[in-house]
C-alpha cells in the first residue's frame, strides 16, 4: 500500500479548475498534462502518474464535473484532495460509477496498489418515483484489484451500490482481492458490496440514512454470487456507526444493514454501532456454494451496540447455517427478538452466546432453531414484552448449554416463561440460571430428556 499521505505540495500532478469550470492537470515542473478532458483531467492525470511507474496526484478544492467515469487502470497511484465536501467529483453520466478501477476480465488481479482518500464522490442521482432508477450512478466500483485503500471519502447520491468484488465468477481462484481498507469513509444512503477478498478492513465509516436504491436489500452486503470467488477471508468490521438505516420506500423488504447472503472465513465484527436499524441489524446467512469444498468458519459478533426506538420492528443480530460462531458482549436494547441462531436441519449451526446485555425486547431475547449452542452469562433484562419466551430452543436442536444467565423482568403486562426447550430434541443442560422478577408460573419447561439444576427463582 501506499503509506505517505499525500499533501499540497507533495505531488507529481496537480489538478484544478478556474472561475469558468475549466480543468487542468499539470505536473510538479509546470507542464500542462491535460485541460478540459470528459474527466476534469482526472482519468489524464492517473494515466500519466502510472506511465511512469505510479505516482501521487492531487485534486485542488472545487467541483469537478465527469462527464465519464473516471478510470483507474495503473498501479502504483495515490489520488487524494482538500478533504470531503472541500474536493467534489460530480458524475454526468448514465449507469456508470464515478470511479472505476480495474476491469471485469474474468481472469486475474489487474490493478495493484491504488490509495484514495480526502475528497467527495457524488454520483448525482435523485430518486423520482415516476423512474425509480433515474441515471443509475455510483461512486465507486472496484474488479480485479489488490492493496487498495479508501480513506475519508465521502459516498453520497448513488441508486447503485459501491462495489469492491470480482466481476464475474468462476475464475478458479484468481480472482480474489486481498488487502482491502476501506476507513473513515462516510455513506450517506448508499449501499456497499464486497466480495471476493483475502484480508479486508472495514473501519470507522459512517452509515446515514435510507438506501437510495429499492433494489438492495442490505446496505453492506457480503457477498457477490455465492461461488468461492465472492467468499470473504480474514475480514475485520470494527468501529463503524449505521445511524437510522432503512429500508428504501420502493423496497419490499430489508433483510438486514450489515450481512446478507455470505460465506465468511476467520471474520470479526467488532465495536460496531447501530442506531435504529431496520428488519436486521447484522445478518449473517451460509448461501449454498455450487462446487466449493470451503467449510464456513472463524466468526465472531463481538462488544457491538444495537439500539433501537419502541415503534421499529428489527432483530438485531441473526446467524444462520454458521458453526464456529461466537456472539459474546453485545448491548441489545427495543428489538423484537435479540438474537437467533438457526440452522435448515440437525447440527449444521453452531454458537456461543456469552456474555450479551439484551433489554426490552418484544419477543424472545434469544431463539435457538435447529442448533447447537452453548448459552452462558448473558443478562436478558425485560425480554419477551408482548409474547413468545425469553430463551426459546426448539426444532432440531438438541446437546444445548443454557447455563450462569440472568433473567430478569420488572413488568406484568405478559407474563411468559423464562426458558423453554420442551420442543427441541433434548439432551439439553439448564443449569445454575437465575431467575428474578415477574414471570408465568412455570418458569421452566423442558423436554423430558433434559438435565435441569441448581435454578434460582
Amino acid at each position: 500500500m501506499v503509506t505517505i499521505r499525500g499533501m499540497p505540495g507533495s505531488y507529481d500532478v496537480v489538478v484544478y479548475t478556474d472561475d469558468r469550470g475549466n480543468y487542468y492537470a499539470e505536473d510538479r515542473y509546470g507542464n500542462v498534462v491535460c485541460k478540459n478532458s470528459r474527466t476534469a483531467c482526472i482519468e489524464d492525470a492517473v494515466n500519466y502518474v502510472g506511465g511512469r511507474g505510479g505516482g501521487k496526484v492531487y485534486i485542488k478544492k472545487g467541483v469537478y464535473k465527469s462527464y465519464k467515469w473516471i478510470g483507474v487502470l495503473v498501479n502504483n497511484v495515490e489520488i487524494f484532495g482538500d478533504g470531503m465536501g472541500r474536493t467534489v467529483i460530480e458524475l454526468y453520466d448514465i449507469l456508470s460509477p464515478v470511479i472505476y478501477i480495474g476491469r471485469d476480465n474474468q481472469t486475474s488481479i489487474i490493478v495493484n496498489n491504488v490509495y484514495i482518500h480526502d475528497l467527495t464522490l457524488d454520483a448525482k442521482y435523485q430518486y423520482d418515483p415516476n423512474n425509480p432508477k433515474g441515471n443509475g450512478n455510483s461512486t465507486l466500483w472496484a474488479y480485479y484489484v489488490s492493496d487498495l485503500m479508501l480513506e475519508r471519502i465521502e459516498h453520497r447520491n448513488a441508486y447503485w451500490r459501491t462495489m469492491i468484488t470480482p466481476g464475474s465468477v468462476g475464475c478458479n481462484g484468481q480472482c480474489i482481492q486481498e488487502n482491502i481498507v476501506i476507513r473513515g469513509n462516510v455513506f450517506r444512503g448508499v449501499a456497499l458490496t464486497l466480495g471476493g477478498i483475502q484480508n479486508l478492513v472495514l473501519e470507522d465509516n459512517i452509515f446515514y440514512g435510507t438506501a437510495s436504491s429499492p433494489d438492495f436489500n442490505t446496505i453492506i452486503d457480503f457477498s457477490f454470487g455465492e461461488y468461492q470467488d465472492s467468499y470473504i477471508y480474514n475480514a475485520t468490521v470494527r468501529g463503524n456507526i449505521f445511524f437510522n438505516v432503512q429500508r428504501h420506500q420502493g423496497a419490499p423488504e430489508w433483510y438486514g444493514v450489515l450481512g446478507g447472503f455470505v460465506r465468511v472465513v476467520s471474520t470479526t465484527l467488532v465495536g460496531n454501532t447501530f442506531i435504529n436499524p431496520d428488519r436486521i441489524a447484522i445478518y449473517i446467512q451460509s448461501s449454498t456454494a455450487p462446487n466449493t469444498t470451503l467449510d464456513v468458519r472463524g466468526l465472531v459478533i463481538e462488544g457491538n451496540t444495537i439500539v433501537g426506538s419502541p415503534n421499529r420492528v428489527f432483530q438485531a443480530i441473526r446467524v444462520e447455517v454458521h458453526k464456529n460462531v461466537i456472539i459474546k458482549g453485545n448491548y441489545i436494547e427495543g428489538a423484537q427478538i435479540g438474537i437467533a441462531v438457526s440452522g435448515y436441519s440437525e447440527g449444521d449451526a453452531e454458537a456461543i452466546i456469552e456474555g450479551n446485555y439484551i433489554r426490552e425486547t418484544d419477543s424472545a431475547a434469544l431463539y435457538i432453531s435447529n442448533a447447537k449452542v452453548v448459552i452462558n452469562g448473558n443478562l436478558l433484562y425485560n425480554c419477551a414484552r408482548q409474547k413468545d419466551k425469553c430463551i426459546i430452543v426448539d426444532g432440531r436442536s438438541k446437546y444445548s448449554i443454557i447455563s450462569n444467565n440472568r433473567l430478569f423482568r420488572d413488568i406484568t403486562t405478559y407474563l411468559p416463561i423464562a426458558i423453554d426447550t420442551q420442543y427441541s430434541q433434548g439432551y439439553n443442560l439448564i443449569l445454575g440460571n437465575i431467575l428474578e422478577g415477574q414471570w408465568g408460573t412455570t418458569k421452566i419447561t423442558n423436554n423430558n430428556t433434559d438435565t435441569v439444576g441448581y435454578n434460582v427463582y
